[in-house]
């Protein structure tokens, strides 16, 4: 079985892979801090706590010592600052994770003789044009995408991919990301604003997971920076659709802007790979389902934090 290890395992992609690869992939994982995960995510021995990607001088050799010992086939990065956390705007936050990270770690994966998958975002565009393919210079101009352009591998044969892609999905703690906003707001009442002409093509954490697992085993040999998208959508019609899988009594009202459009296209990763992007509809019926897992552990944890019991 192949032997994969996942960065940044709380993360809310991280985790979502760790949980959809249990069984397909021999899955060992690692966080920043010593948080305990829920059950399911991670086998509690094969969690690497204590790699933490804003301490240059301890993270490569920490991370060093990890993959003597595991030896594992595929590393796959999924630590990052996203846009919408402060620390995003922080240039040297950003520059160590999103930046300079990235390709400590791919080095330490060269000399282990690991193939190493990194994840990207489409925010590397300012999102002028839409339709992005690799071929695009990537002309972002604040720096969060500056500084996730800079922490995409330069390519080599055999040893690292870069897919660039746009995410969402439900987290474990925290509200920085779409869906976990929008529940908030649908939660607190009232309309929540829905930009008609702020266009993307993204996934939700369950597909990326479906796709990234594709590419670790049926491409081996792919290596570059690829584009991984779905059908373009705007935000608007998003909500709509996540309050219907969802059962939201939500109003999402349009407003017409800003316009912006950072879908990418991804054929030539689909012409590459055979891959094909589930719809809109199946991917948001696939993220409603799982929602209640993500119910109880959010409501447990609230729980202990309160000092009402319950255990994680």
């Amino acid at each position: 079985m192949t032997t994969v290890l996942v960065l940044g395992a709380n993360g809310m992609l991280g985790h979502r892979l760790c949980r959809a690869w249990q069984g397909r992939f021999q899955v060992h994982a690692t966080t920043r801090g010593d948080a305990a995960l829920p059950p399911g995510v991670v086998d509690p021995t094969h969690l690497h706590p204590g790699i933490d990607a804003t301490e240059p001088a301890a993270v490569v050799p920490a991370l060093g010592t990890v993959l003597t010992r595991l030896r594992p086939d595929v590393v796959v990065n999924a630590v990052g600052l996203i846009k919408q956390r402060a620390e995003a705007a922080d240039t040297r936050q950003a520059i160590l994770v999103n930046a300079w990270f990235p390709h400590a770690a791919a080095a330490v994966c060269a000399e282990h003789g690991a193939r190493f998958v990194h994840v990207s975002t489409d925010c590397v565009f300012t999102g002028a044009r839409g339709g992005y393919t690799e071929a695009h210079p990537a002309d972002a101009d604040d720096v969060y995408g500056r500084s996730k352009r800079l922490g995409e591998p330069a390519p080599a044969p055999g040893s690292a991919v870069t897919l660039r892609m746009s995410l969402i999905g439900r987290e474990l703690a925290g509200s920085h990301g779409l869906v976990e906003w929008f529940l908030q707001q649908a939660r607190s009442g009232g309309s929540v604003p829905g930009f008609t002409h702020a266009h993307f093509s993204g996934l939700t954490t369950q597909a990326a997971a479906a796709v990234i697992g594709h590419v670790i085993e049926r491409h081996p040999g792919l290596h570059g920076t690829w584009h991984v998208a779905a059908e373009r959508i705007a935000k608007y019609d998003l909500l709509r659709g996540l309050a219907t899988a969802l059962g939201l009594a939500v109003e999402v009202a349009p407003r017409p802007e800003p316009v912006i459009d950072r879908s990418l296209d991804g054929s030539a990763f689909a012409g590459a790979t055979g891959w094909e992007a589930p719809g809109w509809p199946e991917m948001l019926a696939g993220l409603a389902a799982d929602s209640p897992w993500y119910d109880r552990w959010r409501g447990m944890a609230d729980a202990t934090q309160r000092g009402e019991g319950g255990s994680r």
